[in-house]
């Protein structure tokens, strides 16, 4: 049985209301791509800052043993050398210290550790300065300063990493969605080009 014009009319309208639908849901679910994206980006910034804070901290850790090392064994051998290694990690030391706090400027309890690594390396520097060399006493307290400097950076990073974990499956979840919505848009577009070029061969045929 034929379809009457009142059918055919109300198959067009639910087609076109559908097709509303779902332009509709996918220009939500790309604009909410576009966020989660966006927030991917941020959420691996500072998970790629916790990552370099930790690696300041323990080149921190690093340069208290050179210094301490080069300083033992110029006394040890009396060769100059030994103290100008020292003297050049005991700079690389400051200009971690600096790097790391400058980095971290936005994180008070950062800070109060970092304030606390400063005094004790300034206590340490001040004995070292007067050719006291031993001062085992003092580089002992800088070494868990620091340490507590890097706990807290790793204490930060699991929860940024699992914030980029979490975001890029919502970001994935969404370009699905977007996904669901287009094809029944393209699944239409082909079905209307297929009609048109099926009709246009039919008047092809009849006019020859």
């Amino acid at each position: 049985m034929p379809f009457s014009p009142h059918r055919r009319t109300l198959d067009r309208r639910a087609l076109a209301l559908f097709n509303v639908v779902a332009i509709g849901l996918m220009i939500v679910a790309a604009a909410e791509f576009r966020w989660h994206v966006d927030a991917i980006d941020v959420r691996r910034h500072w998970e790629s800052h916790t990552r370099d804070m930790i690696g300041l901290g323990r080149a921190l850790m690093a340069d208290l043993g050179e210094v301490r090392s080069g300083l033992r064994d110029f006394e040890a051998t009396g060769d100059a050398s030994h103290r100008t290694r020292s003297a050049d990690a005991r700079a690389r030391f400051e200009a971690d210290l600096s790097a790391i706090r400058l980095a971290t400027a936005d994180n008070p309890g950062q800070l109060a550790l970092l304030a606390d690594v400063r005094r004790k390396a300034d206590a340490l520097f001040a004995r070292l300065d007067a050719g006291d060399f031993g001062a085992i006493a003092e580089f002992e307290a800088v070494r868990p300063a620091v340490g507590r400097v890097v706990d807290e950076e790793s204490r930060l990073l699991a929860p940024r990493a699992e914030a980029v974990a979490r975001t890029s499956r919502r970001a994935r979840q969404v370009g699905l969605l977007a996904l669901i919505a287009v094809a029944p848009l393209a699944v239409d577009a082909l079905a209307r080009g297929f009609l048109v070029s099926v009709g246009r061969g039919m008047l092809g045929e009849e006019a020859g």
